[in-house]
């Protein structure tokens, strides 16, 4: 078994570093022409390049989720957006099979799979030491819901949590060992649930927040390294978050 330290160097931190900061002017463009080139007219949704008028059972695109990601004026003050994350995929299997909820959950990956997902980086004056993301996933039909509600009845018996991952770069899969902790996340959304993963050292540790908006996961996620426990996203910027996603899929609920 490897150690926990090699999991998270490996392949943690590039799954919630952003490819590329956003400067002030970058924000101030988002939030005038969105994610994904010039926007279109106005809509009641509030958010550029996204109509208010969505066919019912019309699935949400990468673009439109991006085009709902929060920009720096949605924000409490000194929280700051910082661009895309690229997050590879580590397919992690957990060690008893009944916590391979938490495994997909956190990874978004098996049941909890995505059709469409974006990932973003945040970081804040606030919180110096920890990394933030937050997620955006639509999940197909009643999967989304399904993923919060498999992975809640699996914590009781989760709490010595392990789990064998893929290594964003080519060498073996390494195994990690938990604390694992959870409970209700922010009074947010359809359906809320946090999660806490932290190593018997001390050193390492994430904070998982995800709020259910119909079909569409918002996961917000925090990583701590050598230092004091993570603080997680606050419910205030969760909660611009999920207004914006709220936004957008009304129309087809």
């Amino acid at each position: 078994m490897r150690p926990a330290r090699g999991r998270f160097t490996a392949a943690l931190v590039p799954l919630l570093l952003a490819t590329g900061a956003c400067s002030d002017s970058d924000n101030a463009r988002d939030a005038k022409d969105g994610s994904n080139g010039p926007v279109t007219e106005a809509s009641s949704t509030g958010i550029p390049g996204v109509a208010s008028d969505t066919p019912k059972g019309k699935e949400l695109t990468a673009e439109q989720l991006r085009a709902a990601w929060v920009v720096e004026r949605d924000l409490p003050r000194r929280w700051t957006p910082t661009g895309e994350v690229t997050r590879p995929a580590l397919n992690p299997k957990a060690a008893k099979p009944q916590c391979q909820p938490i495994a997909d959950l956190e990874d978004l990956s098996g049941a909890a799979a995505p059709k469409a997902v974006t990932h973003l980086g945040l970081e804040s004056e606030e919180t110096p030491g920890t990394v933030h993301s937050v997620s955006i996933a639509l999940l197909s039909g009643n999967d989304a819901t399904g993923a919060l509600d498999a992975a809640r009845k699996a914590l009781p018996s989760c709490g010595d949590f392990a789990e064998t991952t893929d290594n964003p770069a080519p060498q073996e899969s390494s195994t990690a060992e938990y604390a694992l902790t959870g409970g209700a996340g922010h009074d947010l959304g359809d359906d809320s649930l946090s999660l806490e993963f932290g190593t018997d050292d001390g050193q390492y540790s994430i904070v998982v927040t995800v709020v259910r908006v119909g079909p569409v996961l918002v996961r917000g996620m925090s990583l701590g390294m050598f230092g004091p426990p993570p603080v997680a996203i606050p419910e205030a910027v969760m909660k611009a978050q999920v207004d914006k996603i709220a936004a957008i899929t009304s129309p087809a609920r």
